[in-house]
Parts: structure tokens; sequence; C-alpha cells
């Protein structure tokens, strides 16, 4: 991957990030598929941490590990990730989506 593919994997992420529903969550892999590139999916947990920048605004509460483990939450407060999904309606506990497949968010299916 050159540094023009580069940024724009990273501008796509951002994006699709931008794009989650309140109350609905996706994952790393989900989000490096639909960018276009599936084998990417811990790049897309280093570009959440603010690795390549921030985006202010940016739900990336609602991006999970697959089935819906809450890795990402180093990058929050404790507890506030769990906090924030709790507030838009998903079952989280001891650090995980409950019932993932109810919540789950795929922008490859869900946007076309």
């Amino acid at each position: 991957m050159d540094t023009a593919q580069k940024n724009e994997f990273i501008t796509a992420i951002f994006e699709l990030v931008a794009l989650i529903p309140p109350g609905r969550v996706t994952n790393y892999g989900t989000l490096a598929r639909a960018a276009g590139y599936p084998a990417l999916a811990r790049m897309v947990g280093r570009i959440l941490s603010g690795r390549y920048g921030t985006v202010p605004g940016l739900p990336a509460h609602r991006v999970t590990a697959s089935g819906g483990r809450l890795a990402g939450a180093r990058a929050f407060s404790p507890g506030e990730m769990e906090h924030k999904l709790r507030e838009e309606g998903v079952e989280v506990r001891r650090g995980k989506v409950i019932g993932y497949a109810r919540y789950y968010w795929d922008p490859v299916q869900e946007l076309i």
C-alpha cells in the first residue's frame, strides 16, 4: 500500500465510522472490508486510536472487535465506551456487547 492508498484508506475509515447509526455497532474487520482492504482490520484499530489523527465527534465507541468485545475501550476513559453504548440502547456486560448480531451494522449491506 503506497502513501496515497493509505491516506484514502484512513479517510474511508473515518467516513464509514461517521455513518454508523446510534444504537448500532460494527467491527474493525467489517470496516476494513468495506473500505476495500479486508486484511487491514488491525490498522482500523490504529486509525481509531488516533495514530493518524482524529475527527471530532466521531462515534468510534460504536466499533468493536469481532463478536462485540470492546477492544477499543483503551482509547476512552475507563467505562466511557460501555457507558456511551448503553446510552444508545446497546446491551453491554463485562466489556462485550450482548446479542451482538441484533446491533451489528454492515455498511456494505446497509448502504447499497
